[in-house]
């Protein structure tokens, strides 16, 4: 192992010692390192900037998401036919039809306030947390939950709707801990994204035109 180490080392620094003696004689010939100038260097991107092309997209889709939470799922039944009969837990849908109709509330007026001042602050970026953690633990709440309370059909013998029934909510509480490595995953994204922005930072280009 040590033997390949040091033949990858020698390697590497006989790549870089050939690339720089290669730039000296293209340097000496056609002094392209003189003409270099920082200043036509392309402005540094602010990662405290928000696209007010994602705002509108995040806007869109938290409302189409309510109308259509609203119009289908406030029952709890997901499908209603002949054929296919899919109904949830009423007791504790309850719960998770207010709270993620709640969460997009929360999420439009937050993109209304973002296209209006395209620049995450510590408030916004705190509130961002909440919504996104708030809606980790509905999702995880609800993988657990045996939400699923009947899946019935005119072709689904009862004793094969009920093993359906139970075989679909076990393995919703299998995907349990993924949902709970996404939910730590996007907590850790958006605690990241409030220190940087509490942390006092130097001036950066464009910066001023984002908060106006």
């Amino acid at each position: 192992m040590w033997a390949q180490l040091w033949g990858t080392a020698f390697l590497a620094a006989g790549t870089v010692t050939l690339v720089f003696a290669i730039l000296e004689r293209v340097q000496r010939k056609s002094h392209f390192l003189e003409e270099w100038n920082p200043r036509k260097l392309p402005p540094v991107n602010n990662p405290n900037v928000i696209s007010r092309f994602n705002s509108i997209l995040e806007l869109a889709a938290n409302m189409i998401f309510c109308l259509w939470w609203t119009a289908n799922m406030s029952s709890g039944v997901v499908l209603n036919q002949v054929n296919l009969r899919i109904a949830l837990a009423p007791a504790p849908w309850r719960h998770f039809f207010w709270g993620f109709l709640l969460i997009a509330f929360v999420n439009i007026g937050l993109a209304v306030a973002n296209l209006a001042r395209p620049y995450w602050t510590a408030p916004r970026a705190a509130i961002r947390l909440v919504s996104d953690m708030a809606g980790s633990v509905f999702f995880c709440w609800l993988l657990k939950a045996n939400i699923l309370a009947e899946l019935s059909g005119a072709s689904i013998p009862p004793e094969k709707a009920v093993q359906l029934t139970a075989l679909i909510n076990l393995w919703m509480g299998r995907i349990f801990p993924i949902a709970v490595i996404l939910g730590v995953v996007v907590a850790v994204v958006n605690i990241f994204r409030i220190v940087r922005v509490a942390a006092p930072t130097a001036h950066v280009p464009g910066e001023t035109t984002a908060m106006a």
